[in-house]
């Protein structure tokens, strides 16, 4: 007897006898009639070789091997549910690790929130934050990252799930008592006087809006660093003058005395998205932890943060 001659549905008709311990009873809980309960009874017992089900006095006993079967059977058609159903999926009881390739801000951003999802509600889930390379779609191919924040590009999305949507912008940065701090919003003359922060970074995704708005011939950047929290603290300490993302100024703000405004010829919207591998895109897991990134990027990035709520802002 195997698998492929047995008819698996007799299975769950099993379970409800042994644990009912009555034909009537089991019926009941399987929304069968009590002759189809009967007849899968019968099957069972030949199939098995055992009656199972003995009437002992005015009550219907489990047989020995009967006692045997049903731990057993409870963790198989258990077993059974999770493969097809993913019904035992549980935040509360799943162990986990989920790691993230994303730029430094964004991390300070949005780890609080999962770290504080974590702790509350999946104890046993821990998330890695790891940098973004210039092999975004191998790294989630080969399963080295899970899920990718990242600038929106036919570069990033071929072949990827993405979300896209949360805008950011570029805005210039600088110490909270820097000669022009008083003086803002900046013209185009006034800063290529003064010396730039950049970014520089080998995924040429994340690096061309920064080239465009901050390498130009008239604005010559002096210091270039990989990490972008660096930028605004350079710049908090120095009379430089950083070109970041707007959400990064606001979050750099809360640490240092910063002022920020929008550049004298604004740059297209940074649209940033979120990219996974198609593998994982039915996973019950992931999804939660997407929709997890995504409640705590929708704290910061979304449409209406396209563009400085004002033209200039100082916070100590």
């Amino acid at each position: 007897m195997g698998l492929r001659s047995t008819n698996l549905n007799l299975l769950p008709i099993l379970r409800a006898l042994l644990t009912e311990g009555s034909v009537t009873s089991a019926a009941s809980v399987l929304g069968l009639s009590q002759p189809a309960t009967s007849n899968a009874l019968s099957r069972l017992r030949h199939l098995l070789g055992d009656p199972l089900l003995v009437q002992v006095g005015r009550t219907m006993q489990l047989t020995p091997r009967a006692r045997r079967l049903r731990p057993m059977l409870d963790s198989a058609c258990s077993a059974i549910e999770t493969i097809l159903l993913d019904a035992e999926f549980d935040p509360r009881s799943t162990k986990r690790s989920f790691s993230i390739a994303t730029p430094d801000y964004v991390a300070l951003l949005i780890g609080p929130y999962l770290m504080r999802l974590c702790q509350n509600v999946a104890p046993g889930v821990s998330v890695r934050f790891a940098g973004v390379t210039p092999d975004i779609n191998g790294d989630l191919a080969s399963g080295r990252i899970d899920l990718a924040i990242a600038m929106h590009s036919e570069l990033v999305v071929r072949g990827l799930c993405v979300q896209s949507g949360y805008m950011d912008s570029l805005v210039c940065v600088m110490s909270a008592v820097h000669p022009l701090a008083d003086a803002l919003p900046l013209d185009s003359a006034t800063l290529a006087k003064w010396s730039k922060l950049g970014i520089a970074t080998e995924h040429k995704v994340w690096s061309d809006p920064f080239h465009v708005a901050a390498n130009d011939e008239r604005f010559p950047v002096t210091l270039s660093a990989s990490h972008m929290l660096l930028l605004p603290l350079l710049a908090a300490e120095t009379e430089d003058i950083a070109i970041v993302p707007r959400m990064l100024a606001l979050q750099a703000a809360k640490m240092v005395p910063l002022s920020y405004c929008i550049l004298p010829e604004p740059s297209p919207p940074l649209d940033i998205c979120l990219a996974w591998s198609p593998m994982l895109d039915a996973d019950p897991a992931h999804r939660w932890f997407r929709q997890a990134v995504d409640d705590g990027m929708q704290q910061y990035f979304t449409s209406a943060n396209a563009a400085p709520d004002v033209d200039a802002s100082t916070a100590a």
